[in-house]
């Protein structure tokens, strides 16, 4: 891993080869490329360093960027009556310079932010923060990783009880040295968990040694949680996708259950979602074996362990590089799809294991678009990605759809932020009605600040 947060190695029989680039986190989906442009590659000097800045007290923030209250003394307020939209903020105002890979969640009331700062030795943390509806920052960013690493990548997933955070750590030996960690938090944010824990599976009830990363995480509705990563094992090589489940506690539920097992080929870009009944739905680009990128989705029902179907179905074909996302619409169950195809967005309903269904193309231009996030609200949602400008450089875009069962209606292209940002994959989650909150990182290399900001997609 270098100091910016990008993996600076590719997996060969449970060893990480420096220094060829393979980057899965960073939003730009170039295969060996790392975290660059379709032009040009970029020369990151390292993280800036702010020493004696504290980050770890969980309660009040005194340093609100914003009034709480957002009106008269004394008088609660809805999240929706506090909004204040297209008003952008910095989350860390006085944290370090490469302030990068967020992931947020609304809990119904507040705004929950994992990211990553960079360390004194060089590496990054994990911090989890937490914000009201009118931008007021409720808890001082608390480091979240207790196993000292490169701790990089966070996801985390809201549930009535808790709140579960994940992310990749890297120990720096060069020898199954990726691991995937997680913790638990009270819906408060005080630690459930006194310290992290490392993600052991097995496979064939034999424990695996070998390199996991990329976790994306759901709590599930029967309780506990799920995590999406892949995995190098020892009957295959490559990377393999598979979920695991774990209890309110943190324990494994039973065994890892794979997406499916082929030899030579590498998993990537793994995305996790759970419907009302606790349905997992797994979806990951399938590369190697010289062949095109497929981006593929397998769903395991409740209370099984046999993914269906098998092999995984393919959603999409890809002469290029690609990612995709899923979400669950709450209203219907439905489960939206999005992905890269040759430099546009397709959103498809990923709902049918087997059929057709319905999709439709967003924003589709001469340009290149990358790194969808598509996030479910009622009948719909909208989904977020980058545009890519010139080098580094991209326009935060946004495009909200309904969904009736059948067909895809889509609302109005709009952009998040008027400034370009760097290619660090976009964060986003459903707020109230047509508002979403987005997170992102802004600035040019090392000095990137994450920024924030409640917008309206119809």
């Amino acid at each position: 891993m270098n100091r910016n947060g990008l993996r600076s190695s590719f997996f060969v029989e449970s060893t990480w080869i420096r220094p060829s680039l393979w980057l899965l986190s960073c939003a730009v989906p170039l295969l060996f490329a790392g975290c660059s442009s379709p032009s040009q590659q970029s020369s990151d000097a390292g993280p800036g360093k702010d020493a004696g800045i504290e980050h770890d007290a969980i309660g009040m923030d005194v340093d609100a960027t914003m009034d709480m209250d957002g009106g008269d003394a004394g008088v609660p307020q809805t999240c929706q009556e506090q909004l204040q939209l297209d008003t952008p903020f910095e989350v860390d105002p006085q944290g370090p310079d490469s302030q990068i890979h967020a992931a947020v969640a609304f809990d119904g009331h507040d705004v929950w932010l994992v990211y990553n700062l960079p360390n004194d030795n060089g590496d990054f943390d994990v911090y989890l923060s937490r914000f009201g509806c009118n931008g007021s920052r409720l808890m001082a960013p608390f480091k979240v990783n207790t196993t000292e690493g490169n701790d990089v990548d966070p996801d985390l997933a809201i549930a009535d009880d808790a709140i579960y955070v994940v992310w990749s750590s890297d120990n720096g030996t060069g020898i199954d040295n990726m691991d995937v960690a997680y913790r638990i938090f009270a819906p408060d944010g005080s630690p459930q968990m006194t310290s992290d824990r490392f993600l052991e599976t097995t496979y064939d009830a034999t424990p695996v040694s070998g390199n996991v990363m990329s976790p994306q995480v759901a709590a599930l509705p029967t309780g506990g949680f799920a995590i999406a990563a892949v995995r190098g094992l020892p009957v295959a090589s490559g990377f393999q996708a598979f979920v695991q489940s774990l209890d309110e506690n943190g324990s494994l539920v039973g065994n890892a259950v794979d997406g499916y097992v082929e030899d030579g080929r590498f998993d990537s870009y793994p995305s996790i979602a759970a419907n009302s009944k606790g349905d997992i739905y797994l979806s990951y680009v399938r590369g190697g074996n010289g062949q095109d990128n497929e981006v593929v989705q397998a769903m395991i029902p409740a209370g099984d362990a046999t993914p269906q179907p098998q092999p995984p179905r393919v959603v999409a074909t890809v002469a290029g590089d690609t990612s995709s996302f899923y979400a669950v619409d709450p209203a219907n169950d439905l489960l939206y799809l999005a992905y890269a195809s040759n430099d546009d967005i397709i959103l498809t309903d990923g709902t049918d294991m087997n059929g057709s269904a319905a999709s439709i193309t967003l924003g589709a231009t001469s340009g290149r678009d990358y790194a969808p996030r598509v996030v479910a609200a009622a009948n719909g949602g909208a989904v977020f990605w980058y545009r890519n400008i010139s080098g580094f450089h991209n326009q935060f875009t946004a495009q909200g759809f309904t969904f009736d069962g059948s067909q895809f209606t889509l609302g109005t292209l709009r952009a998040v932020t008027d400034s370009l940002v760097p290619p660090y994959a976009p964060a986003a989650a459903h707020v109230v009605g047509d508002v979403y909150v987005v997170a992102w990182s802004e600035g040019d290399s090392p000095n990137f600040r994450m920024k924030m900001a409640f917008v309206s997609v119809p």
